[in-house]
């Protein structure tokens, strides 16, 4: 093979400026995983923020939901503190209190969904939209009176009645009843503009029940998870 000078040394020069460049790309990599640090929790929390719908979503860029909103609300309460918070979040969480309140139903008092167009109040909207605020402390910006009156109205003969036992096992919608406790426990022990402190348990008629008695003889306990989640507030035992 005839040894050809100036392709060789054009080859070497290529693979000099190859090399310079990995060399290059490699320091800048090294670098700016030095000079990277760590986002701070609530830093990361604030991009989760949707402002079209005020509240936050599973991860940056996302759109926001109650459930998102009620997840990011309590990690920001529980592992941050209030000091390290920004302008933007606080003005962001004041949004979030006044589009909830603005999910009060003036008529019913429960909350209504924002994809509802009915314009009907449901549990699980009330639920999670009263224990946001509650995580908040921002019960003040609502009807907590109105939220009672839903509460005892709602239906189902959960509070005309209570929740008997036979109730508890034979009738109704139990995630209808389990949103409705999740509701009333949001209030309970919260104090109205006149001063009156809220005893949802009371209010509803629920007394605490042991699993044992619920699940009388005659039911079929393999139709049951347990524990349930429903019986687990107001000392009632789910073992």
């Amino acid at each position: 093979m005839k040894f050809r000078p100036k392709r060789f040394v054009n080859t070497i020069a290529i693979l000099a400026i190859m090399m310079t460049l990995f060399l290059g790309l490699t320091v800048t990599a090294t670098a700016n995983e030095q000079i990277q640090e760590p986002v701070a929790l609530a830093d990361y929390i604030y991009r989760c923020y949707d402002s079209t719908n005020p509240g936050f979503g599973d991860m940056p860029g996302y759109g926001s939901t109650l459930e998102s909103t009620l997840d990011a609300v309590e990690l920001l309460m529980v592992e941050t503190d209030p000091i390290t918070w920004s302008n933007s979040m606080m003005w962001a969480l004041d949004s979030i209190v006044e589009r909830y309140a603005g999910m009060q139903s003036p008529y019913r008092y429960g909350f209504v969904h924002p994809d509802n167009n009915n314009f009907e109040p449901d549990p699980k909207t009330t639920a999670l939209a009263l224990e946001t605020l509650s995580l908040l402390g921002r019960l003040d910006a609502i009807s907590l009176k109105g939220v009672s009156t839903y509460l005892n109205s709602s239906g189902d003969g959960i509070s005309k009645y209570g929740l008997e036992i036979n109730r508890w096992a034979t009738e109704g919608d139990f995630e209808f009843k389990y949103w409705l406790l999740r509701a009333a426990k949001a209030i309970d022990g919260a104090v109205t503009n006149d001063g009156i402190v809220i005893n949802s348990l009371a209010e509803l008629g629920i007394t605490p029940l042991g699993l044992k008695y619920v699940l009388a003889p005659d039911v079929n306990v393999a139709d049951f998870d347990l524990p349930e989640p429903y019986l687990v507030w107001g000392g009632i035992d789910t073992t």
